[in-house]
């Protein structure tokens, strides 16, 4: 019996054969016949077992060889196949790439701030790569600074603290910015664990998000009044009732403190000490118009400024007009009482003026004011002798004398309309039409270099209205001393529909974005009208 030199295989099997036995009987025959077999063979049928089986057997025995060597040889192709990849990957451009470079490169991988902490998310999956990708991206605390704390508390999230304190540790001694967000009420496990985690890292916090219930932010400030706030630079609370009481804590901020939101009750501010000589944004509520004096007083750099609400506390004090010289960005919420808060004060250089910013971005119901809120406003205006730039009426309804008042500042160059039917009839959009149209008799808003109107399905007829077309013809053909419209965004809050695609608006709109106008109609949902509409053009054609 010969053996292969090579591969050690063997070709032929041990056993007897056919001509070393008396067995001469076709079997299958014999039993598609039906009948005995011939008694001569009876005696030999035992030994036929045995040759069928050993010859059995050492097929088997050969099999397995051949497969033993096939697993061989197959482990032999993956791990030559490996070597051929690192081989070649010694000549990748990023082997060349110092690791100052590549450091800097994945600091640029985005992470969504609704993206929990996980092991298979960046910054963890980059040790992932290979060993030298985990060693540089461990060393590199500015990759583990940014702790996001996404819904602890839900039944399905994969919360790991251990992923947490890693991040602590890894980023040490970097500052860090933390975002904690959890759609519960109350005060679990996890949320302590976190809480227990950060207090030890708290004198390097640089920026603090919270998005919690009433026991959580009642146990995040217990955790800031004990803290070392020596870096923070920002902080935002974010609370969903019913809100929590916080007179008992003493949270002191240091100067490097910047920026200051929070929707929590007017009384929680007065609980809140610290230096506001360094803050340039604040946005949040306050108890009445005697702390937002001390405030707006010692708040000397602001340049942001958003009240949220202006509680009804009892001031009877009676005080000169502040001149803030830094103000320069300005957010009202209408449902305030803003009375006796702007009447002492004056905005010289305010440039930017949005009126209930937040809400008028999320809701579709228009805003009725306060009372007197259109008055207030406009002695503010009068009394700063303000320079506009930008003015955006959210949902909010202004008097048409407020709303001239401001069209007359020669300075605004931006200006976002939201023509609510239930707040503005079809006749004043009329008169707001005829107001914007340039003429040579009655320049108003010579500097408007942007425009956007947002209307609801009562008056979507105003993108058909020939007033619309003299507008906004006249505002890019412009004569004079009047600036070129540049910037034309347009939204309706109705659902697409094949009158829109093909009116001749739109084609009108088509015809000016060929010649330069930066123009966007948006409708329910994002869709771009003028796309639909070039679509329709090019297919008639």
């Amino acid at each position: 019996m010969s053996t292969c030199s090579r591969c050690g295989f063997k070709p032929e099997a041990s056993f007897a054969t056919d001509s070393q036995s008396a067995w001469n009987i076709d079997v299958l025959s014999v039993i598609r016949s039906g009948n005995a077999p011939p008694s001569a063979a009876i005696p030999c049928i035992p030994d036929r077992v045995a040759v069928l089986e050993a010859r059995h057997q050492a097929m088997q025995d050969d099999l397995a060889c051949l497969e033993a060597l096939i697993a061989q040889k197959r482990q032999e192709i993956a791990s030559t196949r490996v070597e051929i990849e690192q081989t070649k990957s010694l000549a990748a451009p990023i082997r060349y790439i110092p690791h100052e470079v590549l450091l800097y490169i994945l600091s640029l991988v985005h992470i969504p701030s609704s993206q929990a902490l996980h092991p298979r998310q960046p910054p963890c999956s980059f040790g992932h790569v290979c060993k030298f990708w985990r060693t540089l991206s461990r060393s590199a605390p500015s990759l583990w600074s940014r702790v996001a704390v996404h819904r602890p508390d839900a039944d399905d999230a994969k919360f790991s603290i251990d992923v947490l304190e890693q991040h602590l540790i890894l980023s040490n001694p970097r500052p860090l910015d933390v975002i904690f967000f959890s759609a519960h009420g109350h005060s679990s496990e996890n949320t302590k664990a976190v809480l227990e985690a950060l207090s030890g890292h708290s004198i390097r916090l640089q920026e603090l998000e919270i998005y919690t219930g009433r026991l959580e932010t009642e146990c995040f400030f217990d955790m800031l009044s004990k803290a070392d706030l020596r870096l923070l630079k920002r902080l935002e609370v974010h609370t969903h009732g019913p809100f929590p009481v916080l007179e008992a804590y003493d949270i002191v901020f240091h100067a490097s403190l910047r920026s200051l939101k929070m929707d929590l009750p007017f009384s929680t501010f007065k609980s809140v000490q610290g230096q506001w000589q360094t803050l340039t944004s604040f946005i949040g509520p306050f108890a009445g118009a005697a702390s937002f004096h001390r405030f707006i007083v010692t708040a000397e750099n602001l340049a942001r400024l958003g009240i949220s609400c202006i509680g009804d506390e009892e001031d009877s004090q009676t005080r000169t007009v502040f001149v803030h010289e830094n103000i320069i960005h300005l957010t009202l919420s209408p449902s305030c009482s803003i009375s006796l808060a702007l009447d002492n004060i004056s905005l010289p250089h305010l440039e930017n003026l949005i009126l209930d910013e937040d809400y008028g971005q999320h809701s579709t119901c228009p805003v009725q004011p306060h009372q007197n809120y259109d008055t207030v406003l406009s002695r503010l205006l009068d009394r700063s002798q303000c320079n506009l730039k930008t003015f955006d009426n959210a949902s909010v309804y202004l008097e048409p004398q407020t709303m001239t008042a401001i069209w007359r500042m020669s300075s605004l160059i931006s200006l976002h309309l939201h023509l609510r039917a239930a707040v503005y009839h079809l006749s004043q959009v009329s008169t707001l039409l005829d107001s914007l149209t340039v003429t040579p008799s009655q320049q108003l808003l010579p500097g408007l270099r942007e425009l956007g109107i947002t209307c609801d399905m009562t008056v979507d007829h105003l993108f058909n209205n020939p007033k619309l077309y003299d507008m906004v013809a006249s505002r890019w053909n412009v004569t004079g001393n009047v600036s070129r419209l540049s910037n034309l965004v347009l939204e309706n809050r109705i659902k697409l529909y094949e009158p829109l695609v093909t009116s001749t608006f739109a084609s009108f709109l088509l015809n000016l974005k060929a010649q330069g106008l930066d123009v966007v109609w948006f409708i329910f949902g994002r869709q771009d009208v003028l796309a639909y509409a070039q679509k329709a053009v090019e297919r008639y054609l």
